[in-house]
């Protein structure tokens, strides 16, 4: 069965995306890539989806995505600009009219469209909630190397991480 949220690959591309909108009618979708950042909502038939499906060119994946839902500052700027916006559908998935509701939120807020537009991918590519627009800043660095995590800015955090690490080294 098809569902709003759900994430789906492409076999034969690695392409992961996300639908966020299916029309009353069940004619069509609107879906976003999930990995490339640059992209924004478009449009995919419903029927496409169910002929991929049937003859296993796409699957459905489950998503196992731990969402974090600790906000540092405890309040959520992305959330607020956007709130009102998001769920305007389908219009806020149509280029124009998507257009239209960004402007009106500039100038409501004093943000460049740049900055909502990255809010809007965020939101639909982490799941469509507000938690997808928390600060993600402690994910940055290289992988695999250990952070300088400091106690007097992590506080229990990384004592308790501290712990586990501990724990799995032995």
């Amino acid at each position: 069965m098809i569902a709003v949220n759900s994430i789906y690959q492409r076999i034969a591309t690695g392409e992961k995306f996300r639908i966020l909108w299916i029309n009353p009618s069940i004619t069509y979708a609107f879906v976003i890539d999930i990995k490339e950042k640059a992209k924004m909502p478009y449009e995919l038939l419903i029927e496409d989806i169910k002929r991929e499906l049937i003859f296993k060119e796409l699957y459905l994946l489950n998503d196992s995505t731990p969402v974090i839902t600790v906000d540092s500052k405890g309040d959520n700027k992305g959330w607020k600009v956007i709130q009102h916006i998001v769920n305007l559908e389908p219009e806020i998935y149509q280029k124009r009219e998507r257009y239209r509701l960004i402007e009106s939120v500039m100038s409501d807020n004093n943000i460049s469209d740049v900055t909502i537009y990255s809010y809007l991918k965020r939101y639909w590519q982490g799941g469509m909630t507000p938690a997808a627009l928390n600060d993600m800043r402690f994910k940055s660095g290289g992988k695999g190397i250990e952070k300088n995590r400091q106690i007097k800015k992590w506080g229990v955090l990384v004592s308790m991480a501290n712990q586990v690490y501990r724990l799995l080294r032995k």
